[in-house]
């Protein structure tokens, strides 16, 4: 049975106003949800706590989602398929590119709290969504 409230997630998003949409419409569905404003601190959390569901920003300043997601690949293998994509950039060449050889889902932005709701609970396996 699906339980959102034993669903782990970790949001990557340098926007405060979208980290803030995210981490409060998730959060009040009943899923576990921290938030790390830019690469440097995801990677430091990726290290130590094993989340769920990694949705991750693929444009971040410094160290990019794309970057994020092969640092999971090269240190934590076992966690890459539990990576999901968002971005504002749908139209760049590399991003469909990237986004099409990791095979991971990509929620484009701008995007309503229905719309992530629903594209969160479709990566996790038993969700009602």
């Amino acid at each position: 049975m699906f339980t959102p409230e034993k669903q782990t997630l970790l949001i990557v998003e340098d926007e405060a106003a979208i980290g803030k949409l995210c981490f409060d419409v998730l959060s009040s569905r009943g899923y576990d949800v921290e938030l790390a404003p830019n690469g440097k601190k995801a990677m430091q959390k990726m290290m130590c706590i094993k989340y769920d569901l990694y949705l991750i920003d693929i444009r971040l300043p410094g160290i990019s989602g794309k970057e994020l997601y092969n640092f999971l690949a090269t240190n934590r293998i076992e966690l890459v398929n539990r990576v999901a994509f968002i971005t504002g950039d749908t139209i760049s060449e590399d991003v469909i590119r990237f986004v099409t050889e990791s095979g991971q889902p990509l929620l484009p932005k701008p995007f309503t709290p229905s719309e992530l709701v629903s594209f969160v609970g479709k990566c996790f396996p038993g969700s009602p969504v």
